[in-house]
């Protein structure tokens, strides 16, 4: 459906619902109806056209979103036809609306409902179920919610303790009469409402596992052997992860030995013969019995729930082969620690065994796709952390993947070696779940040299193929990942050099000779894979050193020739996924940054409208590795836990001292480009197609939830370097990039990784250069936090830039005021007065002047210090108050060599002096007189208007209940307040001055 349709179709269901909630149910299902043919395009509007059509047509619904759409409509529709007593109508609508949407709760609730009014009590345990499963399925939206289904079940289960009478609940009565024979179906269904430690207690599975198999030895095949293994399934499904855990171990009990493998092997006996008769009756109640028992193996995973599924998997048909294939997936996916056993491991072999013979490069891309799944999934659980477990489980592998390994005899022993394309499959997945493994297996059979005998074999075999090409190519790319094979790839010689035969194929220069122009474009007519592979080979290898780089590019011009095929291919539709990760390579060298960016915009864009997490990500990383300069390289790596920065260090030194060939081999060769280089690239992208890099990087954070996401730290990076142009802040705070920062800081739980510390840095110029009125009242308080604890860093540029940004946003109010105050930002700023550094001095006086502007922030805080001392003084030093912060403001209040100090330090006393309780034992600070001998030494009119203002307040303020001693004190300071007023008459220029010099 398009926006606009769907615009339509939501007008014409709020119209039908206006009628449904008025009570026109005539009305209202004639207009749904008419909604819903239209969306599946039919003339018929009734409800068996409706019911045929969606069979087909809503596995062609474009998006969930689409799906849920149609399902609510057929929904309202049944509810319709409810309202109006058409149960039948209603039935099949629910039904059809739960093949649209499984999670429709509301169609599994009626149809619950009506199965139980109907007293069809086995149906209505299915929808109830069906309604439970939809619950846990998003739990987070329905924990708050009612649940109706709940209700039902309990009148579920009054309604079959009248018709069972008392044994509804009692589990040896319904085993029992299970047993016995004695209504099967119904007892059946009466074991989900008994509890878990029942069913253990009472041997229920072992009870019924042997009564399937029993039935099956005994040729009797009904309806009661599917719902008995459909029972078993359920009971463990729905038992929840709580009890699942004692449930499975009651139900391996039951599978020692080999019953149930006997019961499949029976089973697909007596399949072939009802197959063979056409009993489809027959077939359809077989068929559902392995379904279930396969289900239920994926639940169990144990060792001889493995041996089964190795039994169904080797007797499945097309059908019940995938459902094997998807219950091995979730056994392997979900398998946590297992007990490795001598019969697990030979059940594993076995079903390993299977899978790899029927990878085929033939098969459907679905079954493909679900062998690679199965594959990765089983290399992924690893079963063991012990040495031995991990080398016995890397030979098995080793072994297997051996037997597609075919040698000629009277050939070298690299040259005579052709590899299966099964063998091919096989590495891709190892390399994709198992990486250490994969290269143990690639470096114990020297594997490297025939590998690339086959790829570049020239009279190709039937077994060497441009598809066998394509994997071999794949294979290769996945082991230039490791610096171990890096010489043997470029030593490697056949017939020319490594690089001269990669890049002379005919298809190779007729392919890059196209992409050299871009006006042959339209020329280029298809996607080439093969090729594409060719040059993220030489891409990767470009990393492995800086010379190696060089030869590359004297053969082909990477840096023209990619950006050119990425605009082609998305230009086409073709896949963009080799070219990007080519780029991405690239991308790394300084060479790059003066390469045509014209794939940037519509990349962008392209990456905006959705596609795969993988495109996206190599899509950021492009980007990151564009604004970066070489020293930026570690700004955002994870912290290292192991080693503190120190420790690092000496192993960097230590590790400089090794000989040449000691030193460990690293790939990642590569040299960004300088700061000036950084600076240019960034602003030239940041000036493209109106700010569209920033603007679609800021978009794209806001889709992404999880802030742990590698995509999400990139594109914080990527803003980070942008807005380190002081010319770009401002453009990127009105697109609302403070509050990203921000987000990304609060809820970075290491405060002391070097990620945080740079997102609160950006933070920082944010605030430094916008208006802070323009801010948002939560954007200036969530700012607040990270930028203090930057605050308190070790670099001096964090300090500096934070302290700035703080008070700039001290000017805001007296809100942000207390929350910097309570963060302990007094002290922090106080920290960067002692510094040896004159501007962050400044700043940290800046700070306490802008803190000591709200009202009582900070004035408590000096008052309480000052009185106590006060109260504590000894007579020696009665008139000497050594208030460290106090001093420190006056101490400061005569640095004239510092002008910025001296208004910011004078700036503060004149803002804490207007607290007459501070006035008024300030006088009895060591270093008062300071503000007498500053008024004598300033010239500046801001600077004496500060200090004409605490002259003020001292001469208003008066000592109550003081002793003499200090009220002579306060007289004398007065007094010699007024004589140095008179002294400095001549500097009062302006009308303000004179008014203070007079009031004093």
């Amino acid at each position: 459906m398009s926006d606009r349709s769907m615009r339509t179709y939501l007008d014409e269901k709020e119209v039908a619902n206006e009628h449904f909630r008025a009570g026109e149910y005539l009305e209202a299902s004639s207009l749904y109806t008419h909604t819903i043919c239209k969306i599946l395009e039919i003339k018929d509007e009734n409800v068996s056209s409706i019911k045929e059509c969606i069979d087909t047509y809503s596995y062609n619904l474009e998006s969930q979103e689409s799906r849920q759409f149609l399902s609510t409509l057929l929904c309202n529709l049944a509810l319709c036809y409810s309202n109006l007593k058409m149960k039948e109508k209603m039935q099949i609508l629910c039904e059809t609306c739960l093949c649209v949407d499984d999670s429709n709760y509301k169609a599994a609730y009626h149809l619950a409902f009506h199965h139980l009014s109907t007293k069809e009590y086995n149906a209505s345990l299915k929808y109830i179920q069906k309604c439970q499963q939809i619950v846990n399925g998003n739990f987070s939206l329905w924990k708050d919610k009612k649940q109706p289904h709940l209700d039902l079940v309990e009148t579920l289960r009054r309604s079959i303790g009248k018709t069972g009478k008392a044994a509804t609940t009692d589990c040896s009565i319904i085993l029992r009469d299970i047993l016995n024979g004695n209504a099967l179906n119904l007892n059946i269904q009466r074991l989900l409402l008994v509890s878990p430690n029942e069913l253990i207690k009472h041997d229920v599975f072992a009870k019924l596992v042997n009564l399937c198999c029993s039935k099956i030895s005994e040729g009797i095949i009904d309806d009661t052997l599917a719902n008995l293994w459909s029972v078993l399934y359920q009971l463990l499904y729905g038992s929840g992860d709580k009890n699942r855990s004692d449930l499975c171990k009651s139900f391996n009990a039951s599978l020692v030995g080999k019953t149930v493998i006997v019961h499949v092997t029976e089973i697909f006996k007596l399949l072939e013969k009802s197959k063979s008769v056409s009993d489809t009756t027959k077939c359809t109640i077989l068929e559902q019995s392995l379904t279930n028992i396969t289900k239920l193996c994926s639940l169990l995973r144990t060792s001889e729930s493995l041996e089964i599924l190795y039994t169904l998997l080797d007797g499945a048909n097309h059908k019940l082969e995938q459902q094997v294939l998807a219950a091995i997936l979730v056994f392997f996916s979900e398998i946590g620690s297992i007990s490795a056993s001598s019969k697990f491991n030979v059940a594993l072999a076995k079903i390993l065994e299977h899978l790899i013979s029927i990878c085929d490069v033939e098969n459907d891309i679905y079954k493909a796709q679900q062998l690679d799944a199965c594959l990765i999934a089983i290399f992924k659980a690893g079963f063991g952390t012990d040495e031995i477990a991990v080398d016995a489980f890397g030979n098995l592998i080793s072994r297997l993947a051996n037997a597609y390994i075919t040698k000629s005899a009277n050939m070298d022993e690299h040259e005579g070696i052709t590899l299966q394309p099964t063998w091919y499959i096989i590495v891709k997945s190892l390399f994709i779940a198992n990486k250490p493994i994969f290269k143990s297996y690639i470096i114990a059979n020297d594997i490297i040299r025939s590998l690339l005998v086959n790829f570049f074999r020239p009279n190709p075999s039937e077994c060497s193929t441009e598809l066998l090409q394509m994997y071999a190519s794949q294979v290769i790319v996945n082991c230039m990942d490791f610096a171990e094979f890096r010489q043997q790839f470029i030593d490697f010689v056949l017939y020319e050099t490594f690089l001269d035969h990669l890049t002379n194929g005919v298809k190779f220069v007729s392919f890059i000779t196209k992409l050299g122009n871009a006006k042959d474009g339209h020329n280029y007519t298809s996607a080439c894979p093969l090729q594409e592979y060719i040059l993220l080979m030489l891409s990767k290898l470009s990393i492995h050193s800086i010379e190696l780089k060089e030869e590359i590019v004297i053969r082909v011009n990477l840096f023209k020739i990619l950006p050119n095929l990425l605009l082609l291919n998305m230009d086409k539709g073709y896949p963009i996924e080799t070219s990007l990760e080519c780029i991405s390579y690239l991308s790394l060298h300084k060479e790059f940054k003066t390469a045509n960016f014209s794939f940037i915009p519509p990349l962008l864009l392209f990456v905006e409208r959705g596609g795969n997490n993988k495109v996206l990500l190599m899509a950021c990383q492009i980007i990151v590795n564009l604004l970066r300069g070489n020293k930026d390289r570690s700004k955002f790596l994870n912290t290292n836990t192991v080693y503190d920065k120190e420790q690092l260090e000496a192993l960097k030194n230590l590790q400089e001292k090794l000989p040449e060939m000691a030193k460990a081999t690293i790939n990642g060769h590569y040299f960004e480009g300088d700061h000036d280089m950084a600076l240019k690239t960034r602003h030239y992208l940041f000036l493209i197609q109106e700010n569209i890099l920033a603007s679609s990087m800021i978009k794209l954070s806001k889709k992404i939830e999880d802030k742990a996401n590698p995509i999400y730290m990139l594109i914080i990076e990527s803003l980070h370097y942008l807005a380190l142009e002081q010319s770009h802040r401002r453009i990127m705070q009105s697109m609302g990039v403070l509050r990203i920062f921000i987000n990304y800081a609060t809820s970075n739980v290491n405060k002391d990784s070097s990620a945080f510390k740079h997102v609160s840095q950006s933070i920082a110029h944010i605030c430094i250069a916008i208006t802070p009125s323009n801010l948002s009242y939560n954007d200036a308080i969530d700012a607040v936090q990270p930028l203090v604890i930057l605050l308190g860093d070790e670099n001096e540029m964090f300090q500096y830039e934070s302290a700035m940004a703080l008070t700039n946003l001290l000017s805001i109010n007296d809100d942000i005021k207390r929350r910097v105050f309570g963060l302990k930002g007094w002290q922090l700023f106080g920290n960067l007065i002692y510094s040896d550094n004159d501007m962050l001095k400044t700043v940290g006086l800046e700070g306490w002047c802008n803190l000591s502007a709200g009202e009582d922030v900070v004035h408590g805080f000096i008052y309480s210090q000052i009185i106590g001392q006060f109260l504590a003084r000894d007579k020696e030093s009665a008139f000497e108050l050594n208030h460290a912060d106090l001093n420190i403001l006056l101490a400061f209040a005569l640095e004239f060599n510092n002008e910025a100090a001296v208004t910011a330090s004078t700036g503060a006393l004149a803002l804490l002096t207007r607290d007459l309780r501070i006035a008024q034992y300030i006088i009895f600070a060591k270093r008062f007189e300071n503000i007498l001998k500053a008024l004598n030494a300033a010239s500046s009119v801001p600077i004496l208007h500060r200090i004409l203002t605490i002259l003020s307040c001292v001469s208003q303020a008066e000592l109550k209940d003081a002793e003499e001693a200090d009220k002579i004190h306060e007289k004398y300071i007065k007094e010699l307040i007024k004589t140095e007023i008179k002294k400095n008459s001549h500097k009062y220029i302006n009308k303000t001055l004179a008014d203070l010099a007079a009031e004093i």
